[in-house]
């Protein structure tokens, strides 16, 4: 059984596949398990990708575990960004206000 590579386009194709998943997810695997295949933790994994790739429900949650490091990420980085803007305004009020003495 080969595995597919899990590209954006791999994802979207493996989303919009109409699936006879059932409505109460009684044949899905644990989310537990795939928040692990999605950040690499899980060896051995033909049988959960497989499933992952035929489920439209569990595709849509292993993109969502998959894109939380890229959020997080961006959090980051937008956070550390406020920070120097916030330090750069406290040091400019702090300057301005012993220039005027």
């Amino acid at each position: 059984m080969a595995s597919k590579s899990w590209d954006k386009k791999s994802w979207d194709a493996a989303i919009a596949v109409e699936t006879e998943s059932t409505p109460d997810r009684t044949q899905c695997p644990p989310d537990e398990r795939i928040r692990a295949l999605a950040k690499g933790e899980l060896s051995g994994k033909n049988l959960l990708q497989q499933h992952v790739e035929e489920c439209e429900w569990c595709a849509r949650e292993y993109k969502d575990h998959a894109r939380d490091p890229e959020l997080n990420r961006l959090i980051n980085r937008s956070t550390k960004a406020i920070d120097v803007v916030i330090l750069a305004i406290i040091i400019f009020e702090i300057v301005r206000h012993f220039s005027q003495k």
